[in-house]
């Protein structure tokens, strides 16, 4: 049975965009994107064996996987006529 649980997972993501217009007919926009804004990890599920009493209920390990990347900004400028 499931009776442990483990940390929740935290993701901050944002983004900024900025629209100029240069002419009637010519704009330039500005964006940024920050995922995962904070940088937290993602912890791992506490170790439920007790044959290792040191490593009982500890979190020794953080998850790598796709839906928790470190932190990534980026950063565009588009020029639309």
């Amino acid at each position: 049975m499931n009776a442990l649980r483990g940390p929740q997972l935290f993701n901050v993501n944002m983004g900024i965009m900025r629209k100029f217009t240069l002419t009637e007919r010519m704009q330039l926009q500005l964006r940024g994107e920050a995922l995962n804004l904070t940088n937290t990890p993602s912890l791992n599920q506490p170790n439920s064996s007790v044959s290792t009493p040191s490593n009982f209920m500890a979190i020794t390990s953080t998850i790598t996987t796709a839906t928790s990347p470190q932190r990534t900004m980026r950063f565009g400028l588009r020029f639309s006529f």
